[in-house]
């Protein structure tokens, strides 16, 4: 039941209605209605019944033509508001419909429910407080996502730091003359790589210790690294871990400069988490929840950094442990360094960086181990970016120890460890344009009844527009794969957003590489809307040739030269739902009016240069006779009214 209340702040005495004084006071709303007028409101079958009180002051009544009788304490107008059912019981309602058992009675209700909740459903409002904290909520979240980028790259530009004082001639000079004073170790041609390692880290050890002086500790925080760096080839002792790992790649490379070398360094960058303002009670303010880092009585160093060598002869990374004196034991290095969220290394050679969470971590894929991360696009943009420029042998040891892991672990024992898997995937799980080819294949086992793939059988599927850009197009009288829904669009005439088509999806097994027409008698080859499909190389026109000039096409036009544009992309700059349109860069024209028309160009473009001098030859001398003609006036009047 709903109740509304009407008052009236200004009582109504009959003398004042009866002199027609009513209306003065903004209270007569009829006293200009005819009497035809009410009786067809009356009639109306939407008109609301009215209750008011039972009282005979309050009772509100009126006469066609006449000033109704309001109350002076309102008038309370009640209805029933509809209920809406809730979803079980709509989901009963509709299964005892499908199986026939729904009586009349129900059938009537539930069409009346649904047409009452038209009307009735309100969206909900926000108080100003809640969008206040939402705001600030969000402003925080944002900033501390940027701390944690940022946080991210001074990590970075500090390793690469690290790499750029190992190569440099000073550390390079101070590292031979303590390998030529202290190390002596027998030279073999049939000692292998491993063992010249083993050997080479004994002697490191016996001969750089580790100060435990606090005083020179604090000494070393406080000045530049390469000035501690000095200090330590002079008392050959470290103060810090990163400090042992730098002396001792110099020192490798000193001994053999073409042994492949990298630093492994764990990256722990500020926190994701932002101090946000929680929802309040009802009552009580809003307040700011900052989280505050546990610290614990215990201190426990973390290992952050190690090294790891290229082992030719067997190609494969081998990493040292230089705190315990150990060797290609990857776990105590994962145990010492945990938890930890980004891993990298920094190639001393090629002075690039890589992410190493594959080779150390072996849930690396999990949402568990991605939850204090940033988003995987910006990450994988700035590896891209930091990497190697060429892919080589040491990379594919990387792959293969990658794989290695992964192929040693059992199969996920639930439903979450599925999704994103490297090498199992459940069909449930597959994406909207992802699919399994081929189809027979064998399954690697069975989980809750459901049948295990290998990741390396899932492949992408697109539409046949999307496989044209890719230099692709789909075979004749191939059936596709999977029918799904477009993305909606809207019509070109009207506006309206359509949904719901369907787009045909294919497989890379049912295209074939795209076929370039040829031009023929002058003309250049055009799609359907008159431009040419551009959108890699090697689908230009044959006997084409692509023309990178602005302008060209006035150019073309006053020649009468065939001429078309060459689309690149598309540009969905409007927005979502707004579609796209296509991006042009150059123009396709035939091969034996290529020359013809970069010499029209050029010669246009000679001509274009002259106009524009000429316009700005006449824009000065214009603005100079205006000046001159504004000073013989001013002198005109200054000697005309001079006495004046």
């Amino acid at each position: 039941m709903v109740r509304i209340q009407i008052p009236m702040t200004t009582p109504i005495d009959e003398d004042e209605d009866a002199a027609g004084t009513g209306d003065e006071d903004g209270v007569g709303i009829m006293s200009d209605i005819t009497e035809s007028d009410v009786d067809d409101d009356i009639a109306d079958p939407d008109w609301e019944e009215v209750k008011g009180e039972q009282d005979k002051d309050d009772a509100f009544s009126f006469a066609p033509g006449k000033m109704p009788n309001i109350p002076q304490n309102g008038i309370t107008i009640e209805f029933d508001k509809p209920k809406r059912p809730s979803r079980r019981s709509r989901a009963s309602k509709k299964k005892d419909k499908k199986n026939g058992d729904l009586d009349e009675d129900d059938e009537d209700e539930e069409s009346d429910d649904g047409e009452d909740m038209v009307s009735t459903k309100k969206r909900k409002r926000l108080d100003m407080n809640e969008i206040v904290r939402r705001s600030i909520n969000r402003v925080k979240i944002t900033e501390q996502l940027m701390k944690h980028k940022l946080s991210l790259l001074l990590y970075l530009a500090r390793g690469l730091r690290l790499v750029k004082i190992i190569n440099c001639n000073i550390v390079k000079g101070l590292s031979m003359s303590v390998m030529d004073n202290n190390f002596k170790i027998p030279r073999s041609r049939k000692r292998k790589e491993r063992e010249f390692i083993e050997l080479f880290m004994e002697k490191f050890n016996e001969l750089i210790a580790i100060c435990d002086d606090d005083d020179k500790r604090s000494k070393h925080m406080q000045q530049p690294f390469m000035l501690n760096l000095l200090d330590c080839y002079a008392s050959l002792e470290t103060t810090s871990l990163i400090e042992l790992v730098v002396m001792f790649i110099a020192c490798l490379k000193a001994m053999k400069p073409d042994i492949p070398v990298r630093i492994v360094n764990v990256l722990r960058p500020i926190s994701l988490r932002a101090n946000i303002i929680p929802k309040p009670a009802e009552g009580e303010p809003m307040k700011e929840v900052i989280v505050e880092p546990q610290v614990s009585e215990e201190i426990v160093e973390k290992l952050d950094y190690w090294v790891e060598v290229y082992l030719a002869d067997e190609k494969k990374w081998c990493c040292v442990d230089l705190c315990n004196a150990k060797l290609d034991e990857p776990a105590v290095l994962t145990e010492l360094s945990r938890p930890f969220r980004y891993l990298v290394t920094y190639d001393v050679d090629r002075y690039c960086v890589k992410a190493a969470e594959k080779n150390y971590c072996e849930n690396w894929y999990t949402p568990g181990f991605r939850k204090g991360r940033c988003e995987d696009k910006w990450w994988d943009n700035v590896m891209e970016a930091l990497g190697p420029s060429k892919h080589g042998d040491k990379d594919v040891a990387d792959e293969s120890k990658t794989e290695e892991i992964l192929t040693n672990q059992d199969m996920p024992t639930s439903d979450s460890a599925f999704k994103n898997h490297p090498i199992y995937v459940l069909e449930k799980h597959l994406l909207k344009f992802q699919g399994i080819y081929p189809p027979e294949v064998v399954p690697l086992g069975f989980f809750k009844d459901q049948p295990v793939y290998p990741r390396d059988c899932v492949h992408t599927l697109r539409s046949r527009e999307t496989w044209l850009r890719q230099a692709r197009t789909v075979k004749l009288n191939e059936t596709a794969y999977k029918v799904v829904k477009a993305r909606p669009k809207r019509d070109k005439y009207t506006g309206d957003l359509i949904k719901d088509l369907p787009l045909e999806i294919f497989g890379e097994w049912q295209t074939e590489p795209y076929d370039p027409p040829t031009a023929e008698n002058g003309k250049v080859p055009r799609n359907c809307y008159g431009n040419v499909d551009m959108y890699q190389p090697c689908m230009l026109p044959k006997g084409c040739v692509w023309l990178k000039l602005q302008g060209l096409q006035r150019v073309a036009n006053k020649l009468k030269i065939d001429c078309a544009a060459a689309v690149t992309g598309f540009d969905n700059h409007c927005g979502r739902g707004y579609g796209s349109h296509p991006v042009t860069e150059g123009f396709i024209v035939c091969e034996e009016y290529a020359d013809t028309l970069q010499a029209a160009w050029e010669e246009e473009q000679v001509n274009i240069a002259k106009r524009e001098l000429d316009k700005q030859q006449k824009r000065v001398w214009d603005n100079w006779r205006r000046l001159l003609k504004a000073a013989m006036i001013r002198e005109r009047l200054r000697v005309k009214y001079k006495n004046s």
